[in-house]
């Protein structure tokens, strides 16, 4: 995923644009390419490559075929199988000297062994662990998904980790052994900030703040219901949650989630949708308190 596409504004994203555009400015020629619903094009975007690629119809048609019991799995080899196309045909114009596939989505199950090119794998995440912190319920689907993400892992010897737990976890619940440990490039990539939000909503104010999906595995949750008890206790502080809102398996939307636990105290709860960095930077700028209660995580943007 990648900050060029309307719905993808999540901890990929945003690493990738960071790392990205680091390395373009160091004078790397740095290409991405990123899944989109929009279209193939190919176009530069801040000194970096961006290459484009759509699913394939014909996958969708087993899933019909198999009525729709792997939807997660089929849409993996889907990307994986188009991530290897638009590859083969990039190196054969110009071979890259090194091919970054992230653990998620398993992209490199094609690529990494019949394109034999010098790679390396970034290990964001442990899939069995994400799940769980994720209380996604085990089917046969999410099972071979996992399954996918261990042969990735068994496809190559090139596997890092951007922190030292997921360093660990690796080690200890994987076949990857003690990857090396590459921490990502962190600085504040928006120079120009936009304060409008800030003015309009929260200027004045005394406020907790979070700032990320709502999910399980980002302990949005157990921030929910801890909050009234930091309200009662805080007469004059406000929570300020941004975010993008999901259905989890406790509830189907989040924020309202927040909202129940928060009742008597709705006039201090201010829930605002994801918002770009220019705007949500003077949010964080501003905040007396940050709470980041992950349940799992590499090295989140956020923190």
């Amino acid at each position: 995923e990648y900050v060029t596409e309307d719905d993808f504004d999540g901890g990929l994203a945003n690493y990738l644009n960071r790392v990205s555009r680091t390395l373009a400015h160091a004078g790397h020629d740095v290409h991405v390419v990123t899944l989109s619903s929009k279209d193939e094009s190919e176009f530069e975007h801040e000194g970096v490559m961006v290459h484009r690629v759509m699913l394939k119809r014909g996958w969708q048609a087993i899933n019909r075929l198999t009525r729709y019991t792997f939807p997660t799995t089929l849409h993996w080899l889907n990307f994986s199988a188009q991530v290897f196309r638009k590859l083969k045909q990039l190196h054969r114009k110009e071979p890259f000297n090194l091919i970054q596939y992230p653990n998620y989505s398993s992209c490199g199950v094609f690529a990494i062994p019949l394109l034999r090119s010098a790679h390396v794998v970034r290990a964001s995440s442990f899939e069995p662990a994400r799940n769980d912190a994720a209380g996604i319920r085990r089917n046969f689907d999410i099972a071979v998904t996992e399954r996918l993400e261990a042969l990735q892992y068994r496809l190559t010897r090139n596997v890092y980790a951007p922190s030292e737990t997921m360093q660990t976890m690796l080690a200890e619940k994987s076949s990857v052994g003690k990857a090396p440990v590459i921490r990502s490039p962190f600085y504040v990539e928006t120079r120009e900030w936009d304060t409008t939000v800030y003015e309009r909503l929260l200027k004045g104010k005394k406020y907790v703040l979070y700032f990320g999906r709502f999910q399980l595995h980002k302990g949005f949750h157990t921030l929910a219901q801890a909050l009234p008890r930091f309200l009662e206790r805080y007469p004059n502080a406000y929570a300020v949650l941004v975010g993008k809102d999901m259905e989890t398996r406790i509830a189907s939307s989040m924020a309202a989630f927040a909202r129940f636990y928060c009742g008597a105290f709705a006039e201090r709860l201010i829930l605002l949708e994801n918002l770009p960095h220019a705007e949500l930077y003077p949010v964080v700028d501003e905040a007396h308190l940050v709470a980041l209660p992950s349940l799992i995580d590499n090295l989140p943007n956020s923190c």
